[in-house]
C-alpha cells in the first residue's frame, strides 16, 4: 500500500480481511463466559435485560438453558419472587415480561 499499490480489489474486501484478522477465535467461549458473568446489580429490570440480550445474542443459548442464565442473572429478591410465581411463564419472552412486571412493582 505504500508503494501505492493496491491490495485489495474493493472496500468489501479490505473489511473482510479486517474481520477475519481481528476477530475474537472464541467468540462462543466470550459469550458463554459473558453470560455467566452478568448480574443484574442495582440495575432496573429493563437495563439488565438488554445488557442480558446483547450478552447472549450469538451464544448458542436457547430455550431451557437461555431461562435459566437469565433467572441466576436476577437479583435474589427478582430471583425469589419468581420461584414462588404460581403459573411459571414458559418463553423467555414470557420471562422477560414477568421480571419487568415484577421490576415496576
Amino acid at each position: 500500500m505504500m508503494e501505492g499499490e493496491q491490495v485489495f480489489e474493493n472496500a468489501k474486501e479490505l473489511l473482510e480481511t479486517i474481520r477475519k484478522t481481528f476477530r475474537d477465535p472464541n467468540e462462543e467461549d466470550t459469550h458463554v463466559f459473558q453470560i455467566a458473568m452478568i448480574i443484574q446489580g442495582d440495575k432496573t429490570a429493563d437495563e439488565h435485560m438488554q445488557d442480558f440480550k446483547i450478552a447472549t445474542h450469538g451464544s448458542g443459548y436457547m430455550g431451557t438453558l437461555l431461562i435459566y442464565e437469565f433467572k441466576q442473572s436476577l437479583n435474589k429478591g427478582l430471583q425469589e419472587w419468581l420461584n414462588n410465581l404460581e403459573h411459571q411463564p414458559i418463553t423467555i419472552k414470557d420471562w422477560y415480561n414477568e421480571v419487568m412486571w415484577l421490576d415496576y412493582q
